[in-house]
């Protein structure tokens, strides 16, 4: 079962796994047992090169290595 953050306005946030089909419903806060909702945040940023291989990886650059300037974001 996949874990959920929900918010007590009391205690704050707590994690609980919840089955799929209840995501949506409120669970019971652990310290007070009152229903508190889920929260619903962004879910996280992946960082892609657009589907394409790194250069310094194998097979990226035609299999060679290419060094790019310092601070580069596909070499570092």
């Amino acid at each position: 079962m996949p874990n959920y953050n929900y918010t007590c306005k009391t205690h704050g946030t707590f994690t609980k796994s919840a089955p799929l089909a209840e995501f949506e419903a409120p669970q019971n806060c652990p310290t007070c047992e009152k229903p508190a909702p889920r929260d619903f945040i962004s879910a996280p940023q992946i960082a892609t090169n657009g589907g394409r291989p790194k250069a310094n990886m194998p097979g990226g650059g035609k299999g060679r290595q290419v060094k790019h300037a310092p601070g580069c974001s596909c070499c570092s």
